[in-house]
């Protein structure tokens, strides 16, 4: 869900909409475990924290805090 230009709210999807979210994500991870190297923190996201079943697959931020 984003913002319109005229006011209100639409519904989007994509790279665009998805990148603030998998950012935020990856900036939880980096102050929970600071000396993590990048690699592991994308393991982290793409392991099973993402829930591959629902359309459009959903980051689940919760679980990747705990790898």
């Amino acid at each position: 869900v984003s913002t319109a230009a005229e006011g209100g709210h639409i519904t989007l999807s994509g790279t665009s909409m998805a990148a603030p979210f998998v950012t935020g994500a990856l900036a939880l991870l980096k102050s929970r475990y600071p000396t993590v190297d990048g690699v592991l923190l994308r393991q982290a996201i793409l392991q099973p924290d993402v829930d591959r079943q629902l359309s459009p697959p959903q980051l689940n931020v919760e679980k990747s805090l705990i790898f």
